[in-house]
């Protein structure tokens, strides 16, 4: 039998709104500390590991201005997944001009 588990784990800090690169270094280091706590933690498992980082906002790209940041790492993420601009204007990112985001 296969077994699957899932672990939710939280990290405050993120809400800045201007002098993000001093205010989110705090943050950002954790949250490395936490994956590599995690893949040592893990040894031989973490090949077979996926994790899912995200912001909890709630707001879309346009609502928000920016949009939200999403990290994926792990033995078990393959590299890119080689979605077409399309869908990830269309159905990931609707209403997104990708001509404008750097």
């Amino acid at each position: 039998m296969r077994r699957t588990r899932i672990v939710a784990f939280s990290i405050n800090g993120w809400d800045s709104h201007n002098n993000q690169a001093r205010s989110l270094k705090a943050p950002l280091n954790r949250l490395a500390e936490t994956i590599l706590t995690l893949q040592a933690g893990l040894g031989a498992d973490w090949k077979k590991t996926a994790i899912l980082a995200m912001t909890e906002f709630g707001r879309t790209a346009p609502e928000n201005g920016t949009g939200g940041t999403m990290l994926m790492a792990g033995g078990a993420i393959r590299g890119l997944f080689g979605l077409d601009r399309s869908i990830l204007e269309g159905a990931v990112f609707p209403g997104l001009d990708m001509a404008n985001v750097a």
